[in-house]
């Protein structure tokens, strides 16, 4: 519309504009009509929540509906909550399914619920004499307490309700200070999980998260600057939460920094700060084995 909204390196505006070409609803529209699951499950959360469209319940089953069918993790769980929640053989019989494929495709969530369904139904009454204890504990007042409460409602979650919940317990952590529960509400935000999505939101919690060295944090920042999947490419950032890594002592972070700096990528070119980094990994790999032998060597003296 005759306005500048980027200017930089073609890198950082190329990625900028592909962010906001898959970000608007008339693009989403058509690569989930066109069967692309990421946009299928995207239309759904909009659906569901209202966000750049009408709020439209059955329009989110269908669409997670359709998303689940082509493997997308995240809808086959969702998906698989609203079968479940039916009470219907058929329809239990299609959650276990979908549990077990998302299960098989590392899902921590739907592994959890395949391990209680495929078990035995006194499982289903252990998760819910734990919760009552962990709401116990969390309604004491301590914010790890709350984070645990939340964690476990999120982890154990049968349908959006169990969600919502969960994120207000780890919101209430969060407001007491924890930066553990600062990244899961990050990470939540960012996948529109028990709350409306909300990138801008999401990013700002796991920055905050980062400043206060929580490791999680910084490696899904390293990971979302690095792949621009949701948020532009940014070398810059990449480099600085892999220097806030590496000196926390992530061997990782310790190798990328170093390689960074002699690429000059995120960095200017610095051969001399490429060099100690490389040298701090490369005496971080030898740590363990050097505790082992003095241990050993205590045990067992040997002729050196």
């Amino acid at each position: 519309k005759g306005k500048i909204v980027a200017d930089g390196p073609a890198k950082t505006v190329c990625a900028k504009f592909q962010e906001s070409i898959t970000d608007s609803i008339e693009m989403i529209v058509d690569f989930a009509n066109s069967g692309v699951p990421d946009s299928q499950y995207k239309l759904a959360q909009c659906y569901k929540d209202g966000d750049k469209v009408e709020k439209n319940m059955e329009l989110y089953e269908t669409w997670i509906a359709k998303a689940a069918s082509q493997g997308h993790t995240q809808a086959q769980v969702q998906y698989a909550d609203i079968l479940f929640s039916k009470n219907t053989e058929g329809a239990i019989a299609e959650a276990k399914a979908l549990y077990l494929s998302a299960a098989k495709q590392g899902n921590n969530e739907a592994r959890l619920k395949v391990s209680t369904l495929f078990n035995d139904k006194k499982s289903l009454g252990d998760i819910e004499e734990l919760r009552n204890i962990m709401l116990q504990l969390a309604q004491i007042g301590h914010p790890i307490n709350k984070l645990h409460y939340g964690v476990l409602l999120l982890n154990t979650a049968w349908n959006d309700n169990d969600r919502k919940e969960a994120f207000l317990w780890i919101e209430k952590s969060v407001v007491e200070g924890n930066l553990d529960a600062m990244h899961y509400l990050g990470a939540m935000y960012l996948e529109g999980i028990g709350v409306q999505r909300n990138i801008e939101l999401g990013i700002s919690y796991l920055e905050q998260s980062a400043e206060g060295n929580q490791m999680d944090s910084i490696k899904m920042l390293i990971d979302l600057y690095t792949k621009g999947r949701i948020i532009a490419k940014n070398d810059e950032k990449v480099f600085y939460y892999c220097l806030k890594g590496a000196k926390l002592g992530n061997a990782r972070m310790q190798f990328q920094v170093a390689s960074m700096y002699h690429e000059g990528m995120g960095t200017a070119v610095d051969n001399e700060e490429a060099e100690k980094w490389f040298t701090i990994y490369s005496n971080s790999q030898l740590v363990n084995c050097q505790l082992i032998a003095a241990d050993q060597l205590k045990q067992f003296p040997v002729d050196t």
